[in-house]
């Protein structure tokens, strides 16, 4: 006996529309954790801040955006930051450091956001 089966199209539509909403919650969780650990980074640092450039050239941005990822990037734009960042075994890092002192604001930010997409 055949089934009769409504309501598929507006199931569809709704969990389409919920990986929309997931999505965009994604990116402005990235959003908002890329400014953290940049202003974080910018305003700890191991190092005697002489030209500013490298504070200046500290970026947290919202690297990469897919269906399936978010990529966030904290970076500093200086030839001789890879220095700073990696020599003596990272005596005078600030990017990673940065990164592990705000594990826990990340997770807040990104169940925040994520609440808001009614996922948590």
């Amino acid at each position: 006996m055949p089934v009769d089966v409504s309501g598929v199209e507006a199931c569809i539509d709704g969990l389409e529309a919920a990986v929309e909403g997931m999505q965009r919650q994604a990116q402005a969780a990235a959003g908002d954790i890329a400014k953290l650990l940049q202003e974080y980074a910018r305003a700890h640092h191991p190092w005697q801040n002489r030209s500013s450039r490298t504070q200046e050239t500290t970026l947290g941005i919202v690297a990469e955006v897919s269906e399936e990822l978010v990529l966030i990037s904290l970076s500093a734009g200086m030839d001789y930051d890879i220095v700073l960042e990696t020599a003596r075994s990272g005596k005078w890092s600030w990017l990673w450091p940065a990164i592990e002192a705000n594990k826990e604001e990340i997770l807040r930010i990104l169940h925040w956001h994520l609440r808001d997409a009614r996922l948590i």
